[in-house]
């Protein structure tokens, strides 16, 4: 059995210093909680995905260090003063006003992450791409007219795929 700290995690805390020393307070007491049975059960890291390198350097630490099997990251990560959650308004004429600052929500396709799905490489582990619930803007958007596709019926494959379509 694999375990792992799932949906949002530390994908749901804006600061890059807070959610680190989340992630390596999050690896280590799981690498406790199973050090005495590791046969039955694994670990998948728990990753800070602000900073490639360090998120990195983190994955390569839980893998060779504590053991772990490779990583989940739930979806994109939250970033920025506002956490990734900007306003959403409506105007009289019900069309919604977006502000939606995208730099804020961090996917990891960009060049700057070459350096971690190198590592990855090298490792030759895993990464799970768990789903998550979207922020509400995210979810206003896309769903907001048809409440009944959020969750796993759609929102979960749409948003995954993100990440690979672009």
């Amino acid at each position: 059995m694999v375990l792992s700290c799932a949906s949002p995690c530390v994908q749901g805390v804006s600061d890059p210093v807070a959610a680190a020393a989340l992630a390596v307070n999050v690896n280590n007491q799981m690498a406790a909680a199973i050090s005495n049975n590791t046969a039955r059960f694994g670990g998948f890291a728990t990753l800070s995905m602000h900073n490639a390198t360090e998120a990195a350097q983190e994955l390569r630490r839980t893998v060779k260090e504590l053991g772990f099997l490779g990583a989940l990251v739930n979806d994109y990560q939250q970033s920025g003063p506002d956490n990734g959650e900007s306003h959403i308004a409506c105007d009289a004429s019900q069309h919604l006003d977006l502000d939606i600052p995208l730099e804020t929500l961090i996917f990891y396709d960009q060049p700057e992450f070459d350096v971690f799905w190198q590592t990855v490489t090298e490792l030759d582990v895993p990464i799970y791409f768990h789903p998550r619930s979207n922020i509400a803007q995210v979810q206003t958007l896309l769903f907001g007219h048809a409440p009944f596709l959020k969750g796993p019926s759609e929102e979960y494959a749409v948003t995954l795929a993100n990440h690979i379509l672009g």
